[in-house]
């Protein structure tokens, strides 16, 4: 607020909300209609039989429960704010919410906008209200970006923040497991133009142009600059509903190239739904005959893990195709040979060719990781020779 006053020292006062006798009028907002001084709302309904890209909208009902591990509820409110800046903090507030809900068959889009900062405590009511009835939220880097911004407001005006007992599915960080390392980076718009199909419209804002045009408005009235910001925000809330859906479709095996079966089968591994992850490792075995080893490598810790010692041994047998991680099929192999067979023989075998790969990628100074997996090697072909030794 003490920004907001210093600013109106500068550029003189600030037009604040519902045009009034008198007082120059706003001009150029999209259609919609003034809640109360300096609220505005635009609301779209969109079919839930249409596409947004090429995902269609109807599957949102049944993403939920595929991805409820990572935070996903039903009846959730996909979330997107538009702010004065990205550094966040109490000096950083937001003037564009947009909020997505499925209300019976259409996919609800409404955009409050603060025409002036002195109105954010009733833009918050109006915004509160229509979260409320949610059970959770979609955000794009909400959990880092999006509640904190909004969590901060609520406690500057007094307010109980929202979303402290909600479930919260903040989809980048499945993108970047997904896609990282895949496409050039993992923004919201790139995952658009590279997974789902989406070209944003011509009039759309870039993201790092929008504080710039809510200040020119803040001087001058003129809200047509601010066109381009409704449409971004409005396709962010759009594509969130689509990456969500496309994202559950990968994750079931329902879709997806050989990389993004291999990649959701670890997702599902890293929240210990083993039997997910090995059907999804299968499935990408048998989509690429070439990349099969990297699959096996997987299946085979999975066995391993299941305590499936003849299945885990020759799935890591079938892995030491890949150079990438034989060093690591060796290791296991070895163990499995010395520990649960007992044939020292064959272990020794295993652990000498795994020190005879591991001395090719030797560094520059036997530091870190590399000496001590070496240190291991060496102890472990030691303590088999003795073995051999003994029985013998």
């Amino acid at each position: 607020m003490e920004k907001s006053k210093r600013l109106e020292r500068l550029l003189g006062p600030l037009k604040t909300g519902m045009p009034r006798t008198g007082e120059r009028e706003i001009s150029g907002l999209p259609d919609g209609k003034w809640l109360e001084d300096g609220v505005y709302l635009v609301e779209e309904s969109f079919p839930l039989s249409r596409h947004h890209g090429k995902v269609p909208l109807k599957d949102l009902s049944c993403a939920a429960e595929v991805l409820s591990e990572w935070g996903a509820t039903e009846n959730a409110v996909f979330l997107d704010l538009e702010t004065t800046g990205l550094a966040g903090g109490t000096g950083t507030y937001a003037f564009l919410a947009g909020a997505g809900r499925v209300i019976g068959n259409a996919f609800v889009v409404r955009q409050l906008f603060l025409s002036t900062p002195g109105a954010e405590k009733p833009w918050l009511d109006h915004l509160f209200e229509w979260i409320a009835p949610a059970s959770g939220f979609v955000t794009y880097n909400g959990k880092r970006f999006d509640l904190p911004i909004l969590q901060t407001r609520a406690i500057l005006n007094r307010k109980t923040p929202p979303g402290e007992e909600k479930g919260h599915l903040d989809l980048l960080y499945l993108a970047r497991a997904l896609w990282r390392g895949r496409l050039p980076d993992c923004r919201l718009g790139t995952i658009e133009a590279g997974i789902l199909g989406v070209n944003r419209e011509y009039e759309d804002v870039p993201g790092w142009l929008v504080p710039q045009h809510y200040a020119d408005f803040l001087r001058t009235g003129d809200a047509r600059p601010l066109s381009g910001v409704f449409i971004h925000n409005k396709t962010d809330i759009l594509s969130l509903a689509s990456l969500k859906i496309f994202t559950a479709a990968l994750l079931k095996g329902n879709a997806g190239s050989f990389d993004d079966l291999l990649r959701c089968g670890d997702l599902w591994a890293s929240r210990n739904r083993l039997q997910e992850a090995e059907k999804l490792w299968c499935l990408a075995g048998k989509h690429s005959s070439e990349d099969i080893t990297k699959a096996c490598l997987r299946l085979a810790f999975a066995a391993k893990r299941r305590q499936r010692w003849d299945r885990a041994a020759e799935l890591f047998e079938r892995s030491l195709g890949d150079r990438s991680s034989q060093l690591a099929a060796l290791v296991e192999l070895a163990k499995i040979f010395e520990h649960k067979f007992r044939m020292y023989e064959k272990a020794l075998e295993y652990a000498e060719e795994a020190l005879a790969r591991h001395r090719k990628t030797r560094p520059f100074a036997e530091v870190g990781n590399w000496s001590y997996t070496k240190g291991d090697l060496l102890k472990r072909i030691e303590r088999l020779r003795k073995k051999i030794a003994e029985r013998t």
